[in-house]
């Protein structure tokens, strides 16, 4: 009851998150509405379709574009991605017994290639407005080749203008705290799981790198539910602190079973 609780607070803030990135536009009735069809989509149907289908609803449900949905939720998933490598880098960091190979375990590739393309998102939003001449009557020549791309073009534009807005506002800093409190309840999420489950020695370090793992394994598109994947690396984290495979897969089944239940 306490878990499933703790997830109902999870669906709350991740509604009110979606909330303050994608504007006023959209009440907080309808984010909750958008964000939780989402989830489920990804839950019920493989390769995460509900992203897609939270950024066609967001798009039907107030003033926004394609590109303003799909920028807001860019930026959302650049956060989650940061605060998923960061947890699994700590949870690391605070193993009791460091496996021989320690860097086979470290996310480096998923934390170079949200850093770069960080930069190179903050690069082209910061010179979307001064760049012209030449170079930019080109591009609009090329897009009257064809209507698909005009219609490439005029999301293109929507979207790296709607990152620059968030980057210029306070929504981004509302958005990151956001994250962080959402962080802190799947963290807590996972080690009520732990204490109910009864596992031996659990920490706040074996929590960490529990909720690091599951968030950078179901990723990448997956089965739906992202089953298997998610359970793989919350048994790879806890056999890491030296717990049993099939006390690992029990739990990992426990926590799988009240955050889907939910979403449901």
């Amino acid at each position: 009851i306490l878990m499933t609780s703790v997830y109902l607070v999870v669906v709350l803030v991740r509604a009110w998150r979606w909330y303050i990135l994608v504007g006023e536009d959209m009440s907080l009735k309808q984010s909750a509405v958008v964000v939780n069809i989402g989830y489920l989509m990804n839950t019920i149907w493989p390769f995460r379709v509900g992203e897609v289908a939270r950024i066609e609803l967001t798009r039907r449900s107030g003033e926004h574009s394609f590109g303003d949905s799909a920028a807001s939720l860019v930026v959302e998933r650049l956060i989650d991605l940061c605060f998923a490598v960061l947890f699994t880098i700590i949870g690391l960091i605070f193993l009791p017994q460091h496996p021989e190979r320690l860097l086979d375990y470290i996310p480096v590739k998923p934390f170079i290639v949200s850093i770069l393309f960080i930069s190179t998102l903050g690069i082209v939003t910061s010179r979307h407005k001064i760049m012209a001449g030449g170079f930019r009557a080109r591009l609009q020549k090329i897009r009257q080749w064809h209507p698909i791309l005009s219609t490439i073009w005029r999301h293109g534009e929507q979207f790296f203008g709607s990152l620059q807005r968030i980057r210029n506002s306070k929504r981004l800093i509302h958005t990151v705290s956001l994250s962080a409190l959402l962080w802190l309840l799947y963290l807590l999420y996972y080690q009520i799981g732990l204490q109910t489950f009864g596992v031996h020695s659990s920490s706040v370090g074996m929590g960490l790198l529990i909720v690091g793992f599951a968030a950078l394994g179901i990723a990448a598109p997956s089965l739906p539910g992202a089953i298997g994947i998610f359970h793989a690396a919350v048994v790879l984290a806890l056999s890491l602190h030296g717990q049993d495979v099939t006390l690992a897969t029990s739990y990992a089944w426990l926590v799988w079973i009240p955050q889907t239940v939910v979403i449901i």
